[in-house]
């Protein structure tokens, strides 16, 4: 990549990212999250316990708990699910 990516980016600390803000899982965004985790897809690989994700997906949007950390997670996990072992 180099002469087509800046020296500063490609020389630079490595550094990790920041999962979502707690707002960009309200809303609309809540209908996505609740779609892939709580489809039949999802909870047949038996990794994901329906109760527990409705009750996490139902915190989060009352703003009782800040569950942004964990459903970030559980997104990451179910898409590599999608992408790596359902083939």
């Amino acid at each position: 990549m180099r002469g087509i990516v800046p020296d500063e980016i490609l020389d630079r600390k490595k550094q990790g990212f920041s999962p979502p803000d707690q707002s960009w899982y309200r809303g609309p965004t809540m209908s996505y999250v609740r779609d892939i985790l709580l489809n039949e897809r999802a909870l047949s690989r038996g990794f994901f316990n329906a109760e527990y994700i409705r009750r996490v997906v139902d915190e989060h949007t009352t703003g009782k708990v800040n569950h942004r950390l964990l459903l970030w997670s559980l997104l990451s996990f179910e898409w590599w699910n999608r992408i790596f072992f359902d083939v």
